[in-house]
């Protein structure tokens, strides 16, 4: 079965199937359909949970142990595989094969996968997910389509707005579709029960116009010291909570992880670039080239030590911590 975001929003209403993959490369977007699969799981009676990371030193067969093991408690599980290089390599091709062939009746597994290949479309793994489960593709939105996105999305917060002002904020977020989602929840709370025109729009956006945290991932790709810095700075002295900031540096270091393994395959920097939006692919394919992949994928663990920071779990200062991190993605040495 293949399905898009809304025909997954309403088959989730009905009965679950055992297998779920989505891909996708719009961080916002995956991280919404994977929790609306997850709570449609919690509803179903799937109580536990257990995730799986398909990363240096995976070995597939972790998946079928997962599959075959049998809780203490009886509970039905939901197993999340996640592979953000969308590594299905022959043994990974197998293995799902062999999970699709003998689907155990107290799990369900979701497969979160960055965008897969039209050559991996056509494998027999791929359809064995399809014939047993549901397959979720989301596509990027594209810029014409911002501000219709934008709109659907302010029905659904019972937010009202003319035109004009939408057209503002798909300019002023430029297709960053978490950003946009910020600034839709921002509005919700400034104007309840209120029209917002253009003056309205321009005040909820233009006091984070200057220090927005989504910025940041600018002067990173900028390779821009003092301003990553300045801006880290200025976001702890107004209390922007920290997990914001490291959400936007593990999310920009995944997406540029995929891309450099694009690049790894024999793309060009401007091919791997080519998904971002127009007004900042030429940032991408700069910082592309200066950039290594395994530096990069020791600060996305970092993300990890950072959380545990911030949940107070892990001695350290996260704001600390951050601005190493950041320094380090845009390629100096802390």
């Amino acid at each position: 079965m293949q399905l898009n975001l809304q025909q997954l929003n309403q088959h989730l209403k009905g009965k679950l199937l055992p297998v779920y993959l989505i891909s996708s490369d719009i961080a916002l977007l995956n991280q919404e359909a994977r929790d609306a699969i997850y709570q449609a799981a919690q509803q179903a009676g799937f109580g536990q949970r257990q995730r799986l990371e398909v990363e240096s030193g995976f070995h597939w067969q972790e998946l079928m142990t997962v599959a075959n093991s049998y809780s203490l408690f009886a509970e039905q599980t939901l197993i999340e595989l996640h592979n953000p290089a969308a590594k299905f390599e022959t043994e990974a091709g197998k293995i799902l094969q062999s999970y699709c062939e003998n689907l155990p009746t107290d799990k369900i597994l979701l497969i979160v996968s960055s965008k897969l290949s039209s050559a991996q479309q056509k494998t027999r793994w791929y359809k064995c997910l399809s014939d047993c489960g549901a397959v979720v593709q989301i596509w990027p939105v594209k810029s014409r389509e911002l501000p219709q996105w934008i709109q659907n999305r302010m029905q659904s917060l019972q937010i009202k707005a003319d035109a004009a002002s939408i057209r503002m904020l798909a300019e002023f977020t430029e297709g960053n579709l978490l950003a946009t989602q910020q600034a839709l929840i921002k509005l919700r709370l400034i104007y309840p029960d209120q029209k917002i025109g253009v003056k309205e729009m321009a005040e909820a956006i233009s006091d984070s116009a200057q220090f927005n945290v989504f910025e940041l991932s600018q002067y990173i790709l900028q390779n821009d010291s003092r301003s990553i810095v300045r801006i880290l700075e200025h976001l702890r002295a107004t209390g922007v909570e920290p997990i914001l900031v490291l959400w936007l540096l593990a999310r920009e270091s995944r997406e540029i992880i995929q891309m450099l393994e694009k690049i790894r395959r024999g793309q060009s920097p401007q091919a791997a670039a080519a998904g971002q939006w127009p007004s900042v692919q030429a940032l991408y394919q700069n910082a592309l080239r200066r950039m290594n992949l395994t530096q990069i994928k020791k600060i996305l663990l970092s993300c990890q030590e950072i959380d545990q920071m911030i949940k107070g779990a892990a001695p350290g200062d996260p704001w600390n911590a951050l601005t190493q991190s950041s320094l380090a993605l845009a390629g100096f040495a802390c």
